[in-house]
């Protein structure tokens, strides 16, 4: 089997990659992320944190309790 044909061989011996490119984007340099009004309400953020962390703790216990029912019998 020929190296040169085979897509599993790391690094490539072609050199494909090379011609291949893409632009440089960057998010926060980007004119609309600049231009753009962002309120910091970080109270809502907190809230919706601790909300989410309760409700993925209260999921676990659950899933623990109905494991432990099933398995117990």
């Amino acid at each position: 089997m020929d190296p040169m044909k085979s897509p599993k061989t790391y690094p490539r011996k072609d050199n494909a990659w090379r011609t291949k490119s893409s632009m440089n984007f960057d998010a926060m340099r980007a004119k609309v992320f600049e231009n753009a009004k962002f309120k910091k309400n970080y109270g809502q953020i907190w809230i919706a944190n601790v909300l989410i962390g309760v409700s993925m703790g209260f999921i676990a216990f659950a899933i623990n309790f109905i494991e432990d029912a099933i398995v117990i019998g």
